[in-house]
């Protein structure tokens, strides 16, 4: 004898059921035995159940359609030989072996809700970053001494010398090396205080229920 389990009917008008069916989806017969809350028993098309995703059952016929599949009214329509077959089935094997089993299912219900706001804030920080600051200190040498031909440009250190020449009439003419040009270069290192924006972003979560 199957094992049969309990499934929750609902159809129109607020009606309530219970499905006797070994198999939420493997159980094939045409017609399965209905039970309502005052005790009617039916035997209704297994197409006429529409399963739903909490593990129930939607009945598609209306209450009128229904009593035509009634096990215990007095002069039902006369059945079809199918349904007879199923009849005599159904009375024989599930009616005596009803038992009530635990049927769990779960589902997911929303208990609450919450809004994120996101702000923007802005501060401002002192950036003090050493900068590399160059200057040049030219100084002029007086040389005065005569030379052969012309003297290239040196460089001693950080300084570079620069010759500056000049014809003079002598006796005979020659170079004098007037004078010389010192450039020295000079490193130091400043700060510049600036002031920048930073943005910060912060998150504000508040519940709505």
């Amino acid at each position: 004898m199957p094992e049969y389990r309990k499934f929750r009917v609902t159809g129109e008008h607020g009606l309530v059921g219970t499905l006797f069916a070994t198999s939420r989806f493997l159980d094939e017969r045409k017609y399965k035995l209905l039970r309502l809350a005052d005790g009617s028993e039916y035997l209704v098309p297994s197409d006429a159940l529409e399963a739903r995703a909490d593990d129930s059952y939607h009945l598609k016929l209306s209450i009128s359609q229904l009593h035509q599949y009634s096990t215990t009214e007095t002069s039902p329509p006369p059945p079809t030989a199918e349904q007879t077959a199923d009849i005599s089935v159904e009375r024989g094997k599930v009616i005596p072996a009803i038992q009530e089993e635990v049927d769990v299912s779960k589902r997911n219900i929303e208990t609450g809700r919450v809004r994120i706001h996101k702000k923007v804030n802005q501060a401002d920080t002192t950036v003090d970053e050493p900068l590399i600051k160059e200057a040049f200190e030219v100084r002029r040498v007086p040389i005065n001494r005569i030379v052969d031909g012309p003297v290239e440009t040196r460089q001693e250190g950080d300084t570079t010398i620069f010759p500056l020449l000049e014809e003079v009439l002598v006796i005979e003419k020659r170079l004098l090396l007037r004078e010389e040009l010192h450039v020295t270069r000079k490193r130091e290192q400043v700060h510049d205080p600036q002031t920048v924006t930073l943005r910060k972003e912060e998150i504000e979560v508040e519940r709505l229920y």
